[in-house]
């Protein structure tokens, strides 16, 4: 009978790769952080690339693009208000919170996150210090392209009514289930179909984002990277680990998986954390930050 697999164990970080960080972080004036899906999987918002989840029979990314938005408006609609809804139960973590306080340590500091979720302004992460280059799941907006009506999290009870009301007992996620009969929203500016306001395959990210961080590193040398909860092998995030790199930047990547090195080899100057973010993010800072508690 065969032994059942185990996982391959984390290795520890050595105490000198932690102290050689750390003197470097202490030194650093300018640092820029990418903020990936492994940083929210531990307050249980599952990651989206590379899942195999599917709802109601349909793949989650096919769900996510604006083609399928026109032919089932409907689906597309209640399949995001069950993302949402699993959002809204989330707390940050203890990551979440280092960063946050990271970014009142450091007078030059700007939070790139890949994450819908909302989670790292929860936080207490500044508008100023972070931009959410794929928009916000908490959010909604006109989807007629030219029409500039969006909706806030904080104005939508009264606008939206039951449209994102999921009824007691319900599992939206299953096919032989009815979906709810609630109309859906309308922009009070064109009458099109409100949808959420984050970007789907396909589409174009946030232009002011994009120059906002453009700036940020061109404006002087950048000190240090923080990548945390991605690889980033996919652009615009493997291209602005490129362009700090050429604005003097030391990389730091902590993710819980083992580091590719056919996908993208480390600098000499690189360092690398493998392990949960909830576990290496505030331990690799807390010489800037100190002690953080949720």
């Amino acid at each position: 009978m065969q032994a059942a697999s185990q996982e391959t164990p984390v290795p520890p970080i050595s105490q000198s790769s932690l102290d050689l960080f750390s003197a470097h972080l202490l030194s650093s004036n300018k640092i820029l952080a990418l903020l990936g899906a492994g940083l929210s999987v531990p307050s249980n918002i599952s990651a989206f690339r590379g899942s195999t989840d599917v709802f109601r029979g349909c793949d989650m990314s096919m769900l996510s693009s604006n083609s399928m938005f026109r032919d089932d408006p409907v689906l597309t609609w209640w399949y995001h208000v069950h993302r949402r809804e699993q959002v809204l139960r989330a707390k940050p973590n203890i990551a979440h919170y280092a960063l946050s306080k990271l970014g009142d340590c450091k007078i030059e500091y700007l939070a790139i996150t890949q994450n819908i979720d909302g989670l790292s302004e929860k936080a207490g992460h500044k508008a100023s210090c972070l931009q959410p280059i794929h928009g916000s799941i908490l959010n909604f907006k006109c989807s007629a392209p030219n029409c500039p009506y969006t909706l806030l999290h904080k104005d939508q009870s009264e606008m939206l009514g039951q449209s994102i009301v999921i009824p007691p007992n319900i599992d939206l996620a299953n096919a032989n289930v009815p979906l709810p009969t609630t109309n859906l929203p309308h922009c009070p500016d064109c009458n099109s179909f409100l949808r959420p306001d984050i970007t789907w395959f396909g589409e174009e990210l946030n232009a002011e984002y994009l120059h906002r961080i453009d700036k940020f590193i061109a404006q002087g040398p950048v000190d240090l990277m923080l990548v945390v909860g991605t690889q980033a092998s996919v652009h615009p995030a493997a291209s602005y680990i490129l362009k700090a790199r050429k604005a003097g930047a030391r990389i730091a990547y902590v993710d819980i998986k083992p580091w590719c090195e056919d996908k993208a080899p480390l600098g000499d100057r690189d360092f690398f954390f493998q392990g949960d973010a909830v576990d290496v993010v505030p331990m690799i800072l807390r010489d800037v930050i100190g002690e953080v508690k949720c």
